[in-house]
């Protein structure tokens, strides 16, 4: 493989074809044909060694993923055995009728719930109790529609996005 970078071999491709468009050039046709063969192996190569690095980071994700996953499992139940923990201890100062406890490091006080509104069938409030929200966004699949036929919508614009590569 060839110890260029792909932006050098990619130079070396939009040299050769200015020659080849140069009317000035003495470059035959066999010489042309066998100067870009090599230089699209070349290319080739290049294109094949950066899509392995590709589908390793690839693979190296899917792996942080996975490992995300189990963590965000394992803080689940972390979370659940802390919920359950507090829950034990605050029905057992209730059922004691322990409000505090004080130790050199911490104090632990059970304080009564606050009172909170619970809205079972919304529905039935009077007008005065509720509030509307207006959200308004631009509609962009008929926008698309518009603009791709030809249509001069002020506010939008067609835009090209970033390309993509696949790898199969």
């Amino acid at each position: 493989m060839s110890n260029q970078s792909l932006i050098d071999i990619t130079g070396q491709y939009r040299d050769l074809l200015e020659a080849i468009a140069d009317p000035t050039t003495d470059l035959n046709a066999a010489s042309a044909r066998n100067t870009l063969d090599a230089i699209t192996l070349s290319f080739n190569d290049k294109a094949v060694a950066i899509s392995n690095v590709i589908r390793k980071t690839d693979n190296t994700v899917d792996a942080i993923d996975d490992e995300i996953k189990r963590l965000q499992a394992r803080k689940k139940v972390m979370q659940n055995k802390r919920a359950s923990v507090i829950d034990y201890l605050k029905t057992n100062m209730r059922a004691s009728s322990i409000k505090k406890i004080e130790c050199p490091l911490f104090t632990i006080i059970l304080v009564d719930g606050r009172d909170m509104v619970k809205v079972f069938d919304q529905a039935l409030l009077p007008d005065d109790y509720l509030s509307v929200k207006t959200v308004i966004t631009a509609d962009k699949v008929p926008l698309l529609k518009a603009l791709l036929i030809g249509d001069d919508i002020p506010g939008a614009k067609l835009v090209k996005g970033a390309d993509s590569l696949r790898i199969k």
